[in-house]
């Protein structure tokens, strides 16, 4: 699933978790950084923290306007975990550097996801075929498919 910045959660009326009330409700975010199907990283986080990032990213990427002043259209939403891409506007680079610090606070750590809980991650190829499966319970890959 990809999250996109509409002109509700840009303006902060929606958040970008739990938006639709429902019965389910999500407690934790796993965001899923792809260098190939056999070369990944996946952060787990609570799902107030993951607001909390995905608040900063909302801050640098759209709620600052372009630098002619414009407002910047809705799109996808997307972080680097190591790489802070160069910017013109030097403004932007503080909110981007604590929204990286978040989500390396929860590199490798798994201690608050209960024991029982199973993450199955898969990756899709641009077909929409599944290209890679992986069975991950307490930080432990239990078993891949490819």
């Amino acid at each position: 699933m990809v999250i996109t910045a509409t002109y509700t959660k840009i303006e902060g009326r929606e958040p970008m978790y739990n938006a639709v009330p429902s019965f389910y409700v999500a407690q934790v975010v796993v965001l899923v950084c792809v260098k190939s199907p056999s070369e990944y990283c996946c952060v787990i986080l609570p799902v107030n923290e993951a607001e909390r990032a995905a608040q900063l990213n909302l801050d640098h990427a759209y709620r600052k306007g372009r630098l002619d002043g414009a407002k910047k259209k809705p799109g996808k939403v997307w972080v680097s975990l190591d790489y802070v891409p160069q910017r013109r506007d030097a403004s932007r680079l503080p909110i981007l550097r604590e929204e990286q610090e978040i989500l390396r606070q929860f590199m490798g750590k798994w201690e608050f996801v209960a024991p029982p809980l199973v993450c199955l991650l898969l990756l899709y190829d641009r077909r929409g075929k599944i290209i890679h499966r992986a069975e991950v319970r307490g930080g432990i890959v239990l078993r891949t498919t490819i």
